[in-house]
């Protein structure tokens, strides 16, 4: 264990902040490819909190397959559900994935990678915007979802609302 890892734990545990902890979260990708149907001249983000919203959001994301596939049954008591999707790009072979996705204090911050395509032979030009739909365990006390990458220039905070019991 190196000296800054061992002062970490060291301070965080004579403050006894549960703040200083960051536990990583399980996540399942629901949904995700090279073309969302909620076009936009941006990326987006967004995090469901209930299946209303969720099931207006898989139907529209869904749009552009046949047959629709039906949305997942999810408890939103225990779980939330991220949508982010990139900037419009020029061809087909960019994609997103979900590199982490950690909890601290009230705080779950989502990383993601940015995959880009190799060169420009053998890529259809067309406008494509990935994306990604995921499901996740709420954090303790959350408050609020941090997403870094997907084109966002800085981490997007996105305010929870709290579980309904």
């Amino acid at each position: 264990m190196s000296v800054n890892r061992i002062s970490v734990v060291a301070i965080c545990s004579l403050l006894n902040l549960s703040a200083c902890a960051t536990s990583p979260q399980p996540f399942e990708i629901l949904n995700s490819g090279p073309q969302t149907s909620l076009r936009a001249n941006s990326s987006q983000a967004a995090v469901i909190t209930n299946d209303a919203e969720f099931s207006e959001l898989f139907e529209r994301i869904s749009a552009n397959k046949l047959p629709r596939p039906d949305a997942p049954k999810l408890d939103f008591s225990k779980n939330i559900v991220i949508y982010v999707s990139r900037d419009p790009k020029p061809s087909a072979g960019y994609g997103l994935r979900v590199r982490s996705v950690t909890c601290s204090g009230g705080v779950m911050s989502v990383a993601l990678k940015e995959i880009d395509p190799q060169g420009i032979a053998g890529q259809a030009q067309v406008i494509t915007q990935p994306y990604v739909v995921l499901s996740t365990a709420r954090c303790p006390k959350l408050a609020q979802v941090e997403i870094s990458g997907a084109d966002l220039a800085s981490p997007r905070p996105i305010p929870v609302a709290p579980a309904r019991q």
